[in-house]
């Protein structure tokens, strides 16, 4: 539609000169994302337009690798004035000369196409021309994303150029570990740990609804298939207020339209496990459906799996995730149906703990397998509508509802025998509903206001059947019901009053309703840009931010005096736009948080006669934190599709353990003192300190298709606890006491990831190749520091080792 609108006016006004150069400047569009209209009509051009005598050319011009048509692409005739351009379905029409004529396709970022015919007197239709691109890579849909430049910290990232990073599979989710201000997270974390904060105050949403867990297993693939995704809006901070019940850090995805010219199909195959999608359209045009799903035969590959705790036991990881979504037109507006939803699972070749019958009845009872000792799963309906129509008002309504349950048994282990003790039995059915609205003005390009609520409610039924293993008799507390409401109304106003300014201040009220009492809480906030010129930026923002704490922290398991979290932000920056693609930002933060819920594991010590076996319990208290420091990135984008970036992050991330935290050190039967950690009011270390992050990332074209990348990140080491030994005399043995919370640190962590694919181009499909490896030279990164067996040393487990993933990706 740009093409043919400024093309058309240059005919009529200044000859076919000036449209040649209008149509050069001019890019072609792949016409694949969702356009329920009805396509324009064929254009038709010759020499002197309709008085153009001869036979009539007609035809299609399709992308080589998607089959998706392409608009705005010349068709010239050699060597004269007749010309015409594609319709957005790919078609054109041309009056030709007689005689032998040659006709050159073309269009920016596409290989030229020549080919000559002899023309006589009838008319001639040609099969589809299919243009190669010239890059490297270029996705099979392209879309548009809309970068919010009133934010202060924003990340649009698409998912056809993320993907490519190495160590992410090809999952775009998993590419937000490369970004200055994200750390390395524990081991089995299901959260990003940004900017120091603990992963339960980042939360990730899909069309701005939570979802319960990011990462299959907490290390491994995200549950959103990335064949769904049209964009990721990253905000590490300061967000806009149409986000509430979140401390620190926000993860939107927003899934991708579907296209509705014809079916798309992806499949891809790897060691893993098999992801397959399918979009097709509906109605004649106007309505799409799209399907997607992923299971995993990773158990398979384990030759045997991994034993547990030294005994028999064998375990297989066992995952999936699918989506179906539905795009449609109708009452003057948008509808869009979205379905998803993930599992996970640990099936263990026998039972998990030896037990009388009647324990295994009651365990049974309850729904609980004992040769699926972990599961997590949910499964959420999500159905949007977009008003459009109503200039210069536009209106968004969002609805959601859902299921999420988490069964875990954890064994608690003999440090010195590596015995089962009694393990930690919980399980957690919640069910979820939620509507977020939102209504805007624009009235120009200086002013714009926002305002919208959100409801949300949330019940959870909690289970905690930990003491059902000491005896068959021992009775089992009722299940805990935990309701959660929040409701909250927003607004928020975009005034550019010009040279440069733009002033965006919000305020958000929520009122939090749960475990039995109720917070009002009030948040303005406030963002100022100004843009010294057209490639300096200045930024600055503060507000006040709050979260619920989960459901199980204020069980009778965990503490049910917890309340709401809360935090102040600030944070100031600068953007400039170097020449020749390259970028350079730098932002300053300081964070300030009260009431935060902190948790950590008392050992309790049991003596069974034999040896002493520790029970790790885990305790929650309210605490304070702040948070500080600077990070700055240098990009540089290539004109042959390659890009390079180089990030720097420090950062310090603080707690104030109130003298509840101290009470994780005892003696043998029970008996337990302090630490003397906190006790004091210092502020220590955070569990995610970790003041360094040093990231290098590239990818870059090769000649043929292939294309290489490569990660580099280098990082501080994580705090933890260190165990000190006390020699018990009666027993004539050691036992560990655990020292100072945070005292000590971890070995400083390198990895280096490399990702080599290769793309083949057929005219309606494309393959691409790839090998992804992770942790290329086998780096020892520790993560956890434990005493051995007779506490005279400690030993380390090791982060991932080295992971090389195979995998074959193909399209239509």
């Amino acid at each position: 539609m740009v093409c043919e609108t400024a093309i058309a006016t240059a005919l009529a006004r200044h000859g076919w000169v000036f449209a040649l150069f209008l149509h050069l400047a001019a890019p072609c569009r792949v016409a694949a994302g969702v356009d329920l209209a009805p396509p324009a009509g064929t254009r038709e051009g010759g020499e002197n337009g309709a008085r153009a005598t001869g036979p009539l050319l007609t035809g299609r011009v399709l992308e080589k690798g998607s089959g998706n048509p392409l608009e705005g692409v010349a068709v010239v005739l050699e060597g004269t004035d007749t010309r015409t351009e594609t319709d957005p379905d790919g078609r054109y029409l041309l009056r030709m000369p007689r005689g032998w004529q040659t006709i050159l396709f073309e269009c920016p970022g596409y290989k030229p196409h020549r080919m000559e015919f002899l023309f006589k007197t009838l008319d001639v239709d040609l099969p589809p021309i299919y243009l190669e691109p010239l890059e490297a890579y270029r996705p099979a849909m392209v879309v548009e994303t809309r970068r919010d430049v009133s934010a202060m910290n924003l990340e649009v990232l698409l998912p056809e150029e993320i993907a490519r990073y190495p160590s992410t599979h090809g999952d775009p989710v998993r590419a937000t570990e490369s970004y200055p201000n994200v750390a390395r997270s524990k081991f089995l974390d299901s959260a990003l740990v940004v900017r120091g904060a603990e992963p339960a105050n980042t939360v990730v949403l899909v069309e701005g609804h939570r979802v319960p867990f990011l990462y299959h297993f907490g290390i491994w693939k995200s549950v959103i298939n990335p064949h769904f995704l049209q964009s990721i809006d990253y905000y590490p901070g300061g967000m806009p207020s149409s986000y509430g019940n979140v401390l620190q850090a926000v993860l939107d995805v927003q899934p991708r339209d579907l296209p509705v010219d014809r079916a798309h199909g992806v499949a891809d195959i790897n060691l893993a496990d098999t992801a397959l999608t399918l979009t097709t359209p509906l109605l004649g045009g106007r309505a799409a459906l799209g399907m997607a799903g992923r299971f995993s035969y990773l158990s398979l590959l384990l030759l045997g799996g991994s034993a547990v705790a030294g005994t028999e036991q064998i375990v297989f990881p066992r995952y999936s995730d699918y989506q179906v979504r539905l795009v449609s037109r109708g009452l003057g507006g948008t509808w869009s149906l979205l379905a998803l939803g993930a599992r996970d699972a640990v099936r263990v070749g026998d039972q998990w703990i030896d037990a009388d019958p009647a324990t295994e009845a009651r365990v049974a009872a309850y729904g609980v397998d004992q040769q699926v000792p972990y599961i997590t799963q949910f499964h959420h309906v999500h159905l949007n509508y977009q008003r459009t129509g109503m200039s210069p008002f536009s209106l968004t309504s969002s609805f959601a509802g859902g299921w999420d349950q988490e069964i875990s048994q954890l064994p608690l282990f003999d440090f010195f025998n590596t015995a089962l003790a009694i393990p930690s039995l919980t399980r957690m059915d919640r069910w979820m509903a939620g509507n977020r609205t939102e209504l805007t003005w624009k009235q120009g390009e200086r002013l714009e206001a926002a305002a919208g609520w959100e409801l949300f409610h949330s019940r959870a039924r909690i289970m905690d059947l930990t003491d059902l293993w000491s005896s068959p008799d021992t009775p089992i507390p009722a299940p805990e019901v935990k309701p959660v409401t929040l409701l909250a109304g927003y607004s928020r106003l975009t005034w550019r009053p010009g040279h440069g300014w733009t002033l965006v201040p919000e305020f958000r009220a929520t009122w939090y309703a749960y475990n039995g009492r109720t917070d009002p809480f009030a948040a303005p906030r406030a963002t100022v840009r100004q843009a010294l010129t057209e490639r300096l930026t200045l930024k600055t923002a503060a507000g006040l931010f709050s979260q619920l704490p989960d459901e199980r922290d204020y069980s009778r398991r965990g503490n049910p005096s917890l309340g709401l979290m809360k935090a102040l932000q600030a944070s100031a920056g600068v953007e400039c736009d170097l020449h020749h693609g390259m970028g350079l930002e730098s932002t300053l933060f300081a964070s300030r948080m009260w009431d935060l819920t902190l948790n950590d594991v008392d050992l309790e010590y049991q003596d069974m006669g034999h040896a002493v076996v520790y029970q790790p319990v885990e305790v929650f208290f309210e605490g304070n934190g702040r948070a500080y420091g600077g990070e700055v990135t240098w990009r540089l984008r290539g004109r042959d599709g390659g890009m390079a970036m180089v990030s720097y992050s420090y950062t310090r991330s603080l707690r104030q353990f109130s003298s509840a935290a101290g009470e994780g050190q005892g003696e043998p039967g029970g008996k337990t003192t302090g630490t003397g950690a906190g006790e004091t009011g210092e502020w220590i270390p955070g569990d995610y300190d970790q003041p360094h992050t040093l990231t290098a990332l590239a990818t870059w074209p090769l000649p043929r298709r292939w294309f290489l990348g490569a990660r580099f990140r280098l990082g501080s080491g994580q705090p933890y606890t260190p165990f000190q030994c006390a020699w018990e005399a009666s027993r004539g043995s050691y036992y560990p006491l655990e020292g100072a919370r945070n005292s000590a640190r971890g070995r400083l962590f390198h990895q280096l990831d490399v990702r080599i694919d290769r793309t083949v181009l057929k005219d309606t499909w494309r393959m691409n190749v790839y090998i992804d490896i992770q942790n290329v030279y086998n780096a020892k990164n520790p993560i956890v520091e434990l005493p051995n067996w007779n506490c005279s040393g400690s030993g380390s487990a090791v982060w991932v080792p080295l992971v090389p993933a195979f995998g074959l990706k193909g399209e239509f």
